[in-house]
């Protein structure tokens, strides 16, 4: 049940085959509801938030790179420019989610965390 007290849409699916629809458009409808569930047609009730600075940071700094990566393919940059941006990004993106730590990131962590207390 939602907040309003309404049931989510359903599409009744077989998994073994197509024929046990009770509805012959259920295939068509849920196609229909992942397109809106994928491009967010529908809004979100609670958007993603990010309370860390150090994470909003990194997020802009990915979105520059990615900016970069967009305007160096438009005008035919060599490939291997266009992957050292992605790289880039990647970088920004997986320290976001802790993967993998650099020294800033370590740095960073001793400097604003009290450990070994």
């Amino acid at each position: 049940m939602t907040a309003s007290g309404k049931r989510p849409p359903t599409c009744l699916i077989s998994a073994c085959s197509n024929d046990v629809f009770p509805d012959p458009g259920a295939l068509v409808k849920l196609k229909a509801a992942m397109l809106r569930a994928l491009t967010n047609e529908d809004r979100l009730k609670d958007p993603a938030v990010l309370s860390n600075l150090r994470h909003v940071l990194l997020l802009k700094e990915a979105r520059a790179t990615l900016m970069r990566v967009c305007a160096a393919i438009a005008e035919s940059a060599p490939e291997e420019f266009v992957l050292v941006d992605l790289q880039r990004a990647r970088a920004h993106f997986a320290e976001v989610v802790g993967v993998g730590s650099s020294d800033e990131t370590l740095d960073y962590i001793f400097s604003h965390f009290c450990i070994g207390k």
